[in-house]
């Protein structure tokens, strides 16, 4: 397996010179597994001689594309994508900086599963308070740097327990600042649609697309970037671009799914503002509805409660699978298992809740919530 990591920036050198020096020093990862490519969309601000002057034990490979009237996100990546040489994808944004084991995070996923997976990481948001480079912060102590706020998707995710495969909108949550993906599935499903100009939505595009395809998403907790704080504003003016996109999304796959993300407006739109989280868990209420899924009120759940001394991951796993041919399922993981990662695989007809490590507070809280079968798998 090789990794390319394909980075985008646009004038904001000193911030992709943090992103490409925090790539050093990649633990966990065979040596030489990984590639860069740095795609500078049209920069005038001095990029290419910031990052060429930058001390780096991996490979890079500066591409600069040239601005023309279509110029676009989705452009810049697959002109990047054609100069990687690795059969696994993971796309970064240049204003993110990464862990040690930000690599290995990815690598490790599509390792274990053995198919072919989406693998999605989240983002945090550093805050302003933070003084020094990310680059001049001992590793040691990384663990006191400031957040602004945590990656808003995950509230949703444990809204549905921990379980992203229970999400039935997941393309929705694909972001192209963390995300891998094998390169075959991402030609077949014909790269990012350049026809998307304006902001927003041209991640989940692709991943609508290959999540037609069949794909599998998993999301990874563990792989997090952090967003380096810069000045951004949210205005009139990205809304309508986030609209113009929506529309050409719709008018592209004229899917009730693909429709309903109309709802999410309540926080694109400045005149509303909405909370986001509030308004992703009603899109994936009314989608669940639509489709008539899980009637979670007036259903039990069998119970799996998993622990290191117990059967085997794969036992549990074809347990549970044949549990949910019928029934919904609620699994306590109290194991150190790779288990919270491929429960996200498994197929289901019903309802699949799982909760990794849970405090005795939790689970009171799972079982007051649902109706449950204490007789277990």
């Amino acid at each position: 397996m090789r990794i390319s990591i394909l980075v985008l920036a646009y004038n904001i050198k000193n911030l992709v010179a943090e992103c490409l020096l925090s790539l050093n020093r990649q633990v966990q990862v065979p040596e030489g597994c990984f590639e860069v490519i740095f795609v500078d969309d049209g920069s005038d601000d001095g990029t290419q001689e910031r990052i060429t002057a930058l001390d780096l034990d991996y490979s890079l490979k500066y591409v600069y594309k040239t601005p023309d009237a279509s110029k676009c996100r989705s452009a810049a990546r697959n002109l990047g994508v054609s100069q990687a040489g690795g059969n696994i994808l993971l796309f970064l944004d240049g204003d993110q900086v990464v862990e040690r084991d930000f690599i290995y995070q990815h690598w490790k996923v599509h390792q274990l599963c053995g198919e072919p997976v989406v693998v999605m990481g989240l983002r945090d948001f550093l805050a302003e308070d933070n003084r020094l480079p990310f680059s001049q912060v001992e590793d040691s102590n990384r663990s006191s740097l400031i957040l602004e706020r945590r990656d808003p998707r995950l509230p949703v995710i444990q809204r549905f327990s921990e379980n992203a495969g229970n999400i039935e909108n997941i393309w929705a949550l694909l972001y192209s600042c963390n995300f891998s993906v094998p390169r075959v599935n991402y030609e077949e499903a014909g790269g990012f649609d350049e026809d998307f100009i304006e902001w927003g939505l041209e991640d989940c595009e692709l991943g609508y697309r290959l999540y037609q395809q069949g794909a599998k998403f998993i999301l990874n907790t563990q792989c997090v970037v952090l967003h380096q704080y810069h000045p951004t504003t949210y205005d009139e003016k990205k809304y309508l671009g986030w609209f113009t996109n929506l529309e050409l999304f719709k008018h592209k796959h004229p899917t009730l799914e693909v429709e309903l993300q109309s709802i999410l407006g309540d926080w694109f739109d400045p005149a509303r503002r909405k909370p986001w989280k509030d308004a992703f868990i009603r899109y994936e209420l009314a989608v669940r509805s639509v489709k008539g899924l899980y009637n979670q009120m007036n259903s039990l759940y069998n119970v799996a409660m998993i622990h290191d001394d117990s059967a085997p991951v794969e036992e549990w796993l074809s347990r549970i699978t044949r549990a949910l041919e019928s029934h919904n399922v609620l699994v306590l993981d109290y194991s150190r298992s790779d288990l919270h990662l491929l429960i996200q695989l498994v197929p289901r007809s019903y309802d699949l809740l799982y909760y990794r490590q849970p405090s005795a507070e939790r689970v009171i809280d799972v079982m007051q919530s649902v109706a449950v079968n204490l007789s277990g798998l």
